[in-house]
């Protein structure tokens, strides 16, 4: 799975699993912080969880990772200067695990969508 991450390098792909971190002040989506989602493979406990964040940490560039290993997910908050998302999720790749974009960071984040049984009425998306 591991060569198909560069995929997930093209700046137009990553708000399926990321959104800018509020510190981002860039109008240039492609630079500054972004905050991603991932669903983690292969977590069994709490020390793959922390195996995980220690291998996120290691790249430069990554400046947060917090995993739950109960959820099997990981936000890490990356620099777009510095690091693309194929470097870390490799990084977790070559320790052991494997990550698929969590694109239902959209729900968790509260954005409203329309909903179509009721026209111009707003609900929240299930958290």
């Amino acid at each position: 799975m591991s060569s198909n991450y560069a995929l997930l390098d093209e700046p137009a792909q990553w708000s399926a699993f990321s959104t800018p971190s509020p510190e981002n002040k860039n109008a240039d989506q492609t630079r500054g912080l972004w905050q991603s989602q991932v669903v983690v493979e292969g977590m069994h406990c709490g020390s793959c969880a922390l195996n995980v964040e220690k291998a996120l940490r290691s790249v430069p560039g990554v400046k947060q990772a917090t995993v739950n290993g109960a959820t099997h997910r990981a936000e890490v908050v990356w620099s777009a200067e510095q690091v693309k998302p194929s470097q870390w999720l490799n990084a977790l790749h070559n320790a052991g695990y494997e990550a698929v974009p969590a694109n239902d960071h959209v729900a968790r984040n509260g954005i409203r969508l329309k909903c179509s049984a009721k026209p111009k009425v707003l609900c929240r998306l299930p958290r």
